[in-house]
C-alpha cells in the first residue's frame, strides 16, 4: 500500500517534504468545481491527488481518492504487478486494502503536518529532555535487573 501510494502521489520512500509540496491543499474553487461535477474524472494515475488538510473519513474528495486507490490497487495485483511483493492472496480485498490505507495514512497525514507547520523549538527541546530521562530511567532499571547477584547457597550451609 505504502509504495503504490507513493508512486500515485509522486514522491520517493519517506519524502514527505515532496509529497506536501505536490499536494497542496484543495482551492475553494476547486472543491465548488468538484462539487459541481459530479461525472468528471479527477482521479487518474497521472492526476491522482489527496487533500492532507480536510478529514479522510469525511470529506467526499479524500472518500472518492480513497475508492480509486484501493480500485487501482486491485487491479495492480489482479494483472500481476505485485507478484514478488509476497502478500498472500486472502489479503488482497478491498477492505483489507482499504484498512491499510487508513493506516498508513494517519502516518502521511502526521508528516504532513509536520512539513507544513513544524514544532516549535521549546517543544522539541522538552520532547528531547524527556526522551533523554526516560533513556535514563530504563539503563538505571536495566543495570538493577541485569546486575549479577551473589549465590547464597554457600551461607545457608548447616
Amino acid at each position: 500500500v505504502r509504495k503504490h501510494l507513493q508512486m500515485l502521489l509522486g514522491f520517493k520512500e519517506k519524502d514527505y517534504k515532496t509529497m506536501a509540496r505536490l499536494n497542496p491543499p484543495l482551492t475553494n474553487a476547486e472543491i465548488q468545481e468538484y462539487e459541481d461535477d459530479p461525472e468528471a474524472s479527477y482521479f487518474a494515475k497521472r492526476k491522482f491527488r489527496i487533500d492532507f488538510v480536510k478529514p479522510w473519513a469525511g470529506f467526499p474528495f479524500n472518500i472518492e481518492a480513497r475508492d480509486y486507490f484501493v480500485r487501482h490497487l486491485l487491479r495492480d495485483f489482479t494483472g500481476g504487478g505485485y507478484r514478488s511483493s509476497g502478500v498472500p492472496a486472502r489479503y488482497v480485498t478491498y477492505d483489507h486494502i482499504g484498512a491499510a490505507l487508513d493506516t498508513y495514512m494517519e502516518t502521511c497525514r502526521s508528516q504532513y503536518r509536520k512539513v507544513v507547520s513544524p514544532p516549535e523549538q521549546s517543544a522539541m527541546d522538552r520532547r528531547k529532555e524527556r526522551m533523554r530521562r526516560n533513556s535514563r530511567k530504563h539503563t538505571v532499571r536495566r543495570s538493577f535487573v541485569c546486575r549479577p547477584t551473589l549465590p547464597l547457597i554457600p551461607y545457608f550451609r548447616p
